[in-house]
Order: C-alpha cells, then sequence, then structure tokens
C-alpha cells in the first residue's frame, strides 16, 4: 500500500502554521500589554490612594492644631465646630487606609517574582501603619474627650495635646518613609513591564524569522516523496486493528477477591452502625440545641412577624423600633424613628383622661418587677380604639406591646416577647448594621469599656476595626456568614486600660434583617 501526499498539502501546512504562530504572537502581546494596562492603573491608584492617606493624617494633624488654638482662646463654639471635624478626619483617614491596602493588595496579585517580595513587604508595614493609625484614634478620642469638661484648664490641655503629638511622632515617620517606598516600589514596577514589552517585540520578531525558515522547509518537502514512512505507519495501525485480544484466567486471583470482598463487606458494615450511631447522636443535639434556641434567641428577629404591635423607646420616650402591626394598628401611618412616642400614640384612661408617657413610666418604675398591664383607649384616624398595653423597663429603654383588647392573647407569648429581649443576656450583646456600625447593644456590652451606651452607637465596635486590618480573616468570615448565616471563633478585642486580647465571639447574620438590624454579636468570654 502505497500513500501519496496531495500536491500542495505542504502549502495548507504552511498556511496552518502561520495561522497559528501569528495567533499565538497577538494573544501573547495581547496579554502583555493587558497586564501593563491593569499594572498602570494600579500602581497610580495605589500612589494616589497613598497620597489622599498622608493628606488626610496631616489635615488630622492640622484639625487637632486649631482644636488647641481655640481651646486656648476660650471659644467653646469653635471647640466643638474642631473636636466634630477631627473625629470625621479620623474617620476619613481610617477609610483612605482601607482604600489604600485594597490597592496594595490588587498591585501584589499582578506583581512579578521581581517585586513582588517588596510588595508583600509594603503591605506589612502597611498593616503595622493601620495599627499605628488605630491607637491614634483612641489617643485622640481620649483627648477630645477631655475637652468636653470645663474644668480642664488649657494648660492641662497642652500638657495632654504636646503628648499626643509625641505620641504620633513613630506614626510621622512611618508615613513618611512609606509613601516614599511607595512610589519608588512602583516606578521601578513600571521600568520592569518596559523592558518586557521590548522582549515582546523581540520574541514577535524572532517568532517570525522561524516561521519564514519552516516555511521553507515545508516547500522543500512538497518537492519529495514520504511514501515510505507513511507506509509503514499505516502498516502498524492495521496490525493493531487485526491483533486478537488474549484472554485473561481470572481462577488465579479467585481466593485474593474472595477475602477483600468479605473485608470490604466488613468494613461496610461496621461504618454503616457507626453512621446510624451518629445520626441518633446529631437528632439528640439537635433536639438539644432547638431546646436551647428556644430559651436563648432574641425574639427581635421575628418582631414583624408577631401580631401585636410592638414599639421601642428610650427613656426619654424617643422611638427606636417598632414593627409592622404598629403601622397596621395606627392604620397605615408611616413613622420615622427618633420621634417622641407621644407625638405618635395618644394613650387616653377608660374615663378619657389623657396619659402622659412620663407618668407611665414613674408608675411602672414604682413596681417591684418594673413592668405593668393596662386596659386603655388609643386614639386612631377612625376613633378610640380599646387596647391592652404591656410596658417593660428595661436598661437599654422602654418596650411596649398594644393589643387589639377585642382579641384573646395567650398571657405566655407575652411574657416571652418581653423576656427574650437581649437585655436577659448576661453576656455582651451587640446589634449592627450592613456596614458594620452600631445599632444597640445591651449594658453588659456598656460594662466592659465603662462607658455610656451613645459613645457606642453610630461607630463600629472595637474588635470589627481590629478585623478590618486583616483582610484574610474579614473575608472568610463574611463567606461563612453568607453561607451559613454565623461564625464562631476568637477575635482581637480591647480591654479597659486599651491592652489587645482574644475574646470568644459568634456572630450571626439576621435570617429577615430590618431596622432592628442586621449582624447579631455575642461576646462569650474574654481571656
Amino acid at each position: 500500500m502505497t500513500i501519496t501526499v496531495k500536491p500542495g498539502t505542504y502549502f495548507k501546512l504552511t498556511i496552518a502554521l502561520i495561522i497559528i504562530l501569528g495567533s499565538f504572537a497577538m494573544a501573547a502581546n495581547w496579554y502583555i500589554e493587558e497586564r501593563a494596562s491593569a499594572l498602570l492603573f494600579q500602581n497610580l491608584e495605589e500612589v494616589h490612594r497613598s497620597q489622599k492617606a498622608s493628606y488626610e493624617y496631616l489635615e488630622t494633624k492640622k484639625e487637632m492644631a486649631l482644636l488647641a488654638l481655640a481651646y486656648a482662646n476660650q471659644d467653646q463654639k469653635q471647640v466643638v465646630k474642631y473636636r466634630d471635624i477631627t473625629r470625621l478626619k479620623i474617620r476619613s483617614l481610617r477609610k483612605e487606609l482601607n482604600l489604600w491596602r485594597y490597592a496594595v493588595e490588587a498591585d501584589l496579585s499582578l506583581a512579578t517574582d521581581f517585586v513582588r517580595e517588596a510588595e508583600q513587604e509594603e503591605l506589612d508595614e502597611l498593616i503595622e501603619l493601620s495599627e499605628l493609625v488605630v491607637a491614634l484614634q483612641q489617643n485622640t478620642n481620649l483627648l477630645l474627650a477631655k475637652t468636653t469638661t470645663s474644668e480642664l484648664t488649657f494648660e492641662q490641655f497642652n500638657d495632654s495635646f504636646v503628648q499626643w503629638t509625641e505620641e504620633n511622632k513613630p506614626l510621622d515617620v512611618a508615613f513618611s518613609d512609606l509613601v516614599r517606598e511607595t512610589k519608588a516600589e512602583n516606578y521601578l514596577e513600571l521600568d520592569e513591564f518596559g523592558e518586557k514589552l521590548k522582549l515582546a517585540k523581540q520574541g514577535d520578531v524572532i517568532l517570525l524569522v522561524c516561521t519564514v525558515l519552516i516555511a521553507g522547509l515545508f516547500a522543500y518537502l512538497e518537492r519529495r516523496t514520504i511514501g515510505a514512512p507513511l507506509q509503514k505507519i499505516s502498516n502498524f495501525l492495521l496490525s493493531l486493528r487485526n491483533q486478537q485480544p488474549r484472554e485473561l484466567d481470572l481462577s488465579v486471583y479467585g481466593t485474593f477477591y474472595h477475602r477483600l470482598e468479605q473485608r470490604l463487606k466488613a468494613v461496610i458494615s461496621y461504618l454503616e452502625n457507626e453512621k446510624l450511631q451518629h445520626q441518633d447522636k446529631i437528632k439528640r443535639l439537635q433536639h438539644s440545641v432547638n431546646d436551647l434556641h428556644q430559651q436563648q434567641e432574641i425574639n427581635g428577629f421575628v418582631l414583624d412577624n408577631i401580631a401585636e404591635a410592638v414599639i421601642k423607646t428610650n427613656l426619654s420616650g424617643e422611638i427606636i423600633f417598632y414593627n409592622r402591626a404598629f403601622e397596621s394598628l395606627l392604620r397605615g401611618t408611616k413613622i420615622a424613628l427618633i420621634r417622641n412616642i407621644q407625638s405618635i400614640v395618644i394613650l387616653r384612661l377608660p374615663s378619657g383622661e389623657l396619659l402622659q408617657f412620663e407618668q407611665f413610666i414613674k408608675e411602672v418604675a414604682a413596681l417591684s418587677e418594673q413592668k405593668a398591664q393596662k386596659h386603655l383607649l388609643l386614639d386612631t384616624t377612625s376613633g378610640q380604639l380599646q387596647v391592652e398595653v404591656s410596658i417593660q423597663l428595661l436598661d437599654s429603654g422602654v418596650l411596649l406591646t398594644v393589643a387589639d383588647a377585642s382579641v384573646v392573647h395567650l398571657q405566655k407569648a407575652q411574657d416571652n416577647l418581653l423576656h427574650s429581649l437581649y437585655e436577659s443576656f448576661e453576656q455582651p450583646i451587640w446589634l449592627l448594621d450592613q456596614n458594620w456600625n452600631v445599632l444597640d447593644l445591651n449594658s453588659y456590652a456598656c460594662k466592659q469599656f465603662d462607658k455610656e451606651k451613645q459613645q457606642f452607637v453610630g461607630f463600629r465596635m472595637p474588635m470589627i476595626d481590629l478585623l478590618l486590618t486583616k483582610q484574610l480573616d474579614y473575608q472568610s468570615i463574611t463567606q461563612s456568614l453568607e453561607e451559613h448565616g454565623v461564625w464562631t471563633g476568637q477575635l482581637l478585642d480591647y480591654s479597659k486600660d486599651y491592652q489587645t486580647v482574644q475574646v470568644d465571639v459568634e456572630i450571626k447574620k439576621l435570617a429577615t434583617p430590618s431596622s432592628l438590624g442586621v449582624f447579631f454579636v455575642t461576646v462569650k468570654s474574654k481571656d
């Protein structure tokens, strides 16, 4: 059998070779140029963020100097102004540091081995700088807190301001060095990619020369016959096709397979028994967990599904939270939060006399259990409605449940609603919004730092600030919350003397997030 190559076959191979190698060259050039463009953008972003963070730091120091000048002039209005501006500047500085870190991490993912080690060192230095800024925020807050009292003389404030300046000198040096190193490393990285672009152009020339040489070789082979080598290959393939398969005698291995089968059956039987035992154990544990959840789970998770109108206020009567049943009770009236309850809910005694909120609070506070239940009249757009009002005083405010007196409600359900609120937890509880800012917390959380509740509300809790400086840990926690709805582990936190300690923490993501919050944080213990 003779196999001949048709005329023009090598010409077709030459065309195919040119297309393949040309496509490879275009793809290589596109890849290198795309990486260079991405690197240029990331380098510019990194340099911009470093300059912006340095600017925010200098602005913070400037505002502190203006605050000291205002304090020297005894201008209380200017003191309050610059104190608020300083707090905003520090928060802006923290934000710019986070953006700087994200830019460095993105640059690290694009960096080559030549500069990867330098980028990693820069990221480590930036994390250390973030920790220094956290300390700056703590020191600044302590200094700003002193300006809220009129008993502090200017000499005392000036001494504190000088001490604050001395404590920030390491931060000055760290900022200056890191910004300068960031510029130098980015320029070095751009020079390296410029060299790679030159090498890519040289590679294109070499590839073109190789293509021409191979095309010449194919043109030479076009004039020669290759029937003999192809004939050998054809004969070999035919011999493989016509070969008869050999039979394998398994009787030799019968005993071995029988023993192996018996052992596998024994292992499978053992594993089945273990599986049944573990399933029983899991069921028992699940029952225990369900019982525990029924006892400790905060009813705030499902407040919007409760038939009774639930209103939570502070001791001054300002509304903190209410559920949908509260809107229905007022015939769909939309209520803005942080409004006084007396402007929304008008309660009257059965005699028609107006019941003042402060009077109601005083009556309940005089009781030993600090809770009461009354039948009252509620003014609505369609007239007065007879309702049953339950009120209970908590450390964090006042909880009211309002039920239509014409509907029968179980007393047990009312008690469960009141007693399962997070104030009953004998451990620190935090409620956070989607940006990890504090919405609410219980009295145990306030006692950790001997501070008032309002000093935390609207800000991030200390352990979350520390967590945000460790991006990998933060991403792991958010991924666990998205997949499982809960994360349990240890985080760094500050003690009362502002020393970092390890704490056991459980973070839950609410199944139906609402105005009550998105994340529910329980601090289990402190080392």
